[in-house]
């Protein structure tokens, strides 16, 4: 075991490391902690852990076995790339990188660059790209998401969804394509193609076997094309409206 109470410049090599402060790089058979701030590269078997009561600085590169853990109570800054065999998680302040995660990837506040997963993806607010199997959910997003069973957006999305299903709470500006449904709970600016397709409003098309929209500036193409508000509120094969 390494155990510094102050600054490292150089190298950390055992089963445990801890420091303070560290530039170089820290390589454990089991662990790494670093209480402050760090630049450099850490990898361990088990995990990386960075965690600080004051601002938090970070650029490198984190590896492990299981998990890599990053967070401050005031604020923390990060850029480089996590890598973990099951999760990563990044807390406080914005991540520029990358993150790839065996199951899963979180940040909780401001992110830009690419999240990488088998079970999920989540993010505050990403501007990049989000990919895994399983779901991937934003508080706000900007780029694209990819999944093979649900993507999400609690804000405003703006890009492109692919996947079985996504929802999407506030507005969507850009494409929804999902195999079995899509949602956007006010309006859609753009496009939703997929069997069933929902929105609120739709400045655009739809096309499904069922489009339902409250109010829409455009055209639904499919079997069952249901505007509420509009002239024609049930159309089969294709119904439009031109104004909200």
């Amino acid at each position: 075991m390494n155990d510094v109470d102050y600054g490292v410049i150089g190298f950390q090599f055992g089963l445990c490391n801890f420091a303070d402060y560290f530039a170089g790089i820290q390589l454990g058979g089991l662990f790494n902690f670093i209480k402050n701030n760090s630049m450099g590269v850490q990898g361990a078997f088990l995990f990386n852990w960075n965690k600080s009561y004051d601002k938090l600085f970070i650029t490198g590169i984190q590896f492990s076995g299981i998990f890599n853990f990053m967070y401050s109570y005031k604020s923390t800054s990060f850029s480089g790339v996590q890598i973990a065999g099951l999760w990563n998680f990044h807390a406080k302040g914005s991540f520029t990188g990358m993150q790839a995660g065996g199951i899963f990837n979180y940040v909780n506040e401001d992110f830009t660059g690419l999240q990488l997963a088998l079970a999920g993806n989540g993010a505050a607010g990403v501007m990049g790209l989000q990919a895994s199997f399983g779901f991937n959910y934003a508080e706000n997003f900007r780029g694209i998401q990819f999944s093979i069973l649900a993507n999400g957006c609690k804000g405003d999305f703006n890009g492109l969804q692919f996947a079985m299903m996504n929802t999407n709470f506030k507005n969507t500006f850009g494409v929804q394509f999902g195999l079995i449904y899509n949602k956007t709970g006010e309006t859609v600016y753009g496009a939703q193609i997929g069997l069933v397709n929902y929105a609120d409003r739709i400045a655009g098309v739809q096309i499904g076997l069922i489009n339902i929209a409250r109010q829409m500036r455009g055209i639904q193409i499919g079997l069952c094309n249901f505007i509420s508000e509009g002239t024609i509120p049930f159309l089969p094969l294709f119904n439009g409206s031109f104004s909200f």
